[in-house]
C-alpha cells in the first residue's frame, strides 16, 4: 500500500511538473488561460476553474449552477548562463494539465469544488564543462547541471454566501512535491565532511503535505468586486535516493544513500480588484505578497545509509537567502463581439534573489511578463487561449556567496552571467451548467 501511494505521488508530480520558473520567483502567473491572458488577475473573478486556487470564495458567484474547466499550459524555456570559461543554454518544453470543477447548491448559498493545479516549479538543465577544483578534481569532461522542483495541489473547496454581497470560502487539500539536483556541487554547510568538498551529486525525492487557503469576495458595487486570499505555506520532507561521487584524498569513490530534501514553498496574501468599466470592458488588478524569506532561506539535504565507509551521514544546507516580494498584476479584457473576448495584461515582479546567490540551478530572476489572450463561445463550451512572455535583464555576478573549493572561500559562480526567458501557451475548455 505504501509503495502504491508513493507511485501515485510521483505520477502527480511528473504530470504537473514544470520545466522552469515563470513569475515571482518560482510561482506561476496563472494556471488558467483566462487569468493568464489578463495578466494573471483572478482574485476578483468567478469565471474559470482556477478560482479554486486563486479565490475559492468566488465559487458562489459563478453564473448558473457551476462549471467544468479542463485545459493545460505549455512552457517553453530559454535560459542562458556563462562565466569566464564557459557558456550554455537550457531549453525545453513541458505540458502542464489543470482541471477544476465547481457546483452550487440549489439556493446558491453554498458551493463546492475540486481541482488539480501546479502553481509553482523550477527547472534547468545545462551541459557544460565542469570547472577545475584544486586541490582535488573528481570531475572530468562535460557534466550535466540539472535541477527540478514542482509543487502541485489537489484542492477540495467550499464556499458560503454570507450576504448578497459577501462570500467566504477556503480549501483543505494535499500538496504534492518533487525535487531533484544533479551535477557538480560544492557542499555548503554540511556535517561530517568539510565545507567546500567537491562532489558529483544526483539526488531526488517526492512527498506530500497538507495545504489550505482562506478567502473572501465582496461586491463593492454592481460593477466592482474585491477579493482577498491567504494561501498557506507548504513544508516538504521529500524522501528518495542519492548518488554521490567525491575524491577525498583516496581514489574516486561512489556511494548511494537514502536522501531527504527539506524544502518550503511560501505562504502568500493576495488582494484583487475587478471593475467593469462598461458592459463590454473590464479592468483588474491583483497585488500579491510572497513570504520568500521564511521559505527559500535555504534548502536542506540529509544523506544517510552510505554504502561506502568513507562517507558519513551528511546534513547539508544550501543557502538561498531570498527576500520577500510584492507582485503587481494588471489586466484588461473586452468583449469584441458576441461570444468573443480579447484579453491583455502586464505583470511586474521584483527579483527576490540576492545577486550573489544566483546560480544556474535556480534561474528565477524574471521581473517582467506581458500577456495576451482570446476566448470564443463554441455552442455550450467556451474555448480560451493565452500567451505570456516572461523575461528579465541579464544579471552579472561578480562575487558569488556560495562556497567554492575547500579552503578557497566563496566563489562557486564568480564572474557569471544569467538571462532567463520563458514563453507560456495556455488553452482550456469551460462548460458552464
Amino acid at each position: 500500500m505504501r509503495r502504491t501511494w508513493k507511485r501515485w505521488l510521483l505520477l502527480v508530480a511528473l504530470l504537473t511538473g514544470t520545466r522552469t520558473a515563470l513569475a515571482d520567483g518560482v510561482i506561476l502567473d496563472g494556471v488558467s488561460p483566462r487569468a493568464l491572458g489578463r495578466g494573471g488577475t483572478n482574485v476578483g473573478y468567478a469565471d474559470n476553474g482556477a478560482m479554486l486556487l486563486d479565490n475559492p470564495a468566488a465559487m458562489t458567484n459563478v453564473q448558473g449552477n457551476g462549471l467544468f474547466d479542463v485545459g493545460g499550459d505549455g512552457v517553453l524555456s530559454n535560459l542562458r548562463y556563462s562565466d569566464a570559461l564557459r557558456s550554455a543554454v537550457s531549453s525545453g518544453f513541458t505540458p502542464l494539465p489543470q482541471i477544476g470543477f465547481v457546483r452550487k447548491s440549489r439556493d446558491g448559498d453554498w458551493a463546492w469544488g475540486v481541482g488539480l493545479f501546479t502553481p509553482a516549479g523550477f527547472s534547468s538543465h545545462y551541459w557544460m564543462p565542469a570547472p577545475a577544483f584544486p586541490p582535488v578534481d573528481p570531475y572530468t569532461g562535460t557534466q550535466k547541471y540539472q535541477s527540478f522542483g514542482s509543487l502541485s495541489k489537489v484542492l477540495p473547496a467550499l464556499s458560503y454566501r454570507v450576504t448578497d454581497r459577501l462570500s467566504i470560502g477556503g480549501t483543505l487539500g494535499v500538496g504534492v512535491g518533487y525535487a531533484s539536483l544533479k551535477g557538480p556541487y560544492f557542499l555548503q554547510d554540511p556535517t561530517g565532511v568539510p565545507a567546500g568538498t567537491p562532489v558529483l551529486i544526483d539526488v531526488h525525492g517526492g512527498g506530500a503535505t497538507p495545504v489550505w487557503s482562506a478567502a473572501m469576495q465582496y461586491l463593492l458595487t454592481d460593477d466592482t468586486t474585491l477579493g482577498v486570499t491567504y494561501q498557506s505555506g507548504s513544508t516538504f520532507n521529500l524522501h528518495g535516493t542519492a548518488g554521490v561521487s567525491a575524491n577525498l584524498g583516496i581514489p574516486l569513490s561512489t556511494t548511494y544513500q537514502t536522501a531527504t530534501t527539506h524544502i518550503t514553498w511560501p505562504q502568500s496574501v493576495a488582494l484583487g480588484l475587478k471593475h467593469r468599466i462598461c458592459p463590454h470592458r473590464t479592468f483588474a488588478m491583483d497585488v500579491i505578497w510572497y513570504d520568500w524569506s521564511s521559505a527559500f532561506n535555504q534548502i536542506g539535504l540529509t544523506l544517510q545509509d552510505s554504502t561506502s565507509p568513507f562517507f558519513p551521514a551528511i546534513h547539508e544546507n544550501l543557502p538561498l537567502n531570498w527576500h520577500d516580494s510584492v507582485s503587481m498584476k494588471l489586466g484588461y479584457e473586452q468583449i469584441v463581439k458576441p461570444g468573443s473576448t480579447f484579453r491583455i495584461g502586464y505583470v511586474y515582479h521584483p527579483n527576490p534573489i540576492p545577486r550573489s546567490f544566483i546560480t544556474p540551478f535556480l534561474p528565477a530572476t524574471f521581473t517582467n511578463v506581458f500577456t495576451l489572450g482570446y476566448g470564443w463561445t463554441l455552442g455550450d463550451w467556451y474555448l480560451d487561449f493565452a500567451w505570456a512572455h516572461a523575461f528579465a535583464p541579464g544579471i552579472h555576478v561578480d562575487q558569488s556567496s556560495l562556497i567554492g573549493a575547500a579552503g578557497l572561500g566563496p566563489g562557486d559562480f564568480n564572474n557569471s552571467f544569467t538571462r532567463p526567458q520563458v514563453d507560456v501557451f495556455a488553452v482550456s475548455l469551460i462548460r458552464p451548467f
